[in-house]
């Protein structure tokens, strides 16, 4: 998860789109992922729900970004945390 930067090359080549919110969103994106982890396995479903909607609310309503960027911080929190750290079964 931390090796995605997507967030700091948007601050480095979009105006509007500074490295605070660049931040926000990355550390939003990091801790949710290792909360995620750290729930229970039968858990992490429900957490990674939870999580992914507090981050995409705070990325929406508390980041200052500009119009055309603001669908970037909603898809990568859903292709991050529900995505990728979901398992694809129920079994594992």
């Amino acid at each position: 998860m931390a090796v995605h930067v997507q967030p700091f090359v948007l601050a480095l080549l979009v105006p509007g789109f500074g490295v605070l919110s660049a931040s926000t969103v990355y550390a939003l994106t990091l801790g949710g992922a290792a909360v995620i982890l750290l729930a229970p396995r039968d858990l992490r479903r429900p957490v990674a729900f939870a999580v992914s909607a507090l981050a995409i609310t705070v990325t929406s309503t508390s980041v200052a970004v500009p119009v055309e960027l603001a669908w970037f911080a909603p898809v990568l929190v859903i292709k991050l945390l529900l995505a990728h750290l979901l398992p694809e079964d129920a079994e594992r």
